[in-house]
């Protein structure tokens, strides 16, 4: 599987559609020899089901793939979609490659990459980089979807590009802040994350487990 990984990231420079098709390969390839791990969520507003998530956990000896595909759409004063992909790749619990395409209603396509850089991270947005002093990252938002944070209080995510602050709000249930103070609660069950709850001031959405 290493020698997958480095091919992926290696390939994922191109920054275009041809992304996909790699990473298409390369789940197949790692797929026939990893244990996986699939978990599968409606995405709900007013009980409605608006979209769908799909969550994929690939584990090989020191190595751990992770992959967040949603597609959202629905009404609400004006129409909205979302479609999100994000990866993330842990070599002995440690994060060395994330990335993210997303696109949404009224907001520029996001295509980042990080990737570690010696003992640090660079980050891609485009043809933009930068450095973030951030390494070892150990806790991703990716992770909250089958591990709880326990005595975490804080988590990276790559679509800030920055640790956000997490808490315990009740038993098995976890609150991540964003920067603009809005929030999703998480809630797990048998060390997988049951629900999520999007918060937010105009409506609350809802990633519901599906059986």
């Amino acid at each position: 599987m290493k020698k997958n990984t480095q091919f992926f990231r290696k390939t994922h420079g191109t920054r275009n559609n041809i992304f996909l098709i790699f990473l298409s390969t390369y789940l197949l390839t790692v797929s026939l020899y990893a244990q996986e791990r699939k978990l599968i969520y409606d995405v709900l507003k007013n009980g409605d089901t608006i979209g769908k998530i799909v969550f994929l956990e690939l584990n090989e000896g020191q190595q751990k793939f992770l992959s967040f595909r949603s597609t959202v759409k629905t009404s609400f004063i004006f129409s909205f979609f979302d479609n999100t992909f994000e990866t993330s790749t842990f070599e002995n619990g440690i994060m060395i490659h994330a990335s993210l395409l997303q696109t949404q209603t009224g907001s520029n396509r996001t295509n980042s990459l990080l990737e570690v850089s010696g003992s640090r991270y660079k980050y891609l947005d485009g043809n933009q980089s930068k450095m973030i002093y951030a390494y070892p990252i150990y806790f991703s938002t990716l992770l909250l979807y089958i591990k709880p944070p326990a005595n975490i209080t804080q988590v990276y995510s790559q679509k800030f590009q920055k640790f956000l602050k997490i808490k315990k709000v009740e038993e098995n249930k976890y609150r991540l802040i964003f920067p603009d103070g809005k929030y999703n609660d998480y809630t797990y069950n048998n060390g997988a994350c049951s629900k999520v709850d999007i918060v937010r001031q105009l409506f609350n959405i809802e990633f519901v487990l599906k059986e």
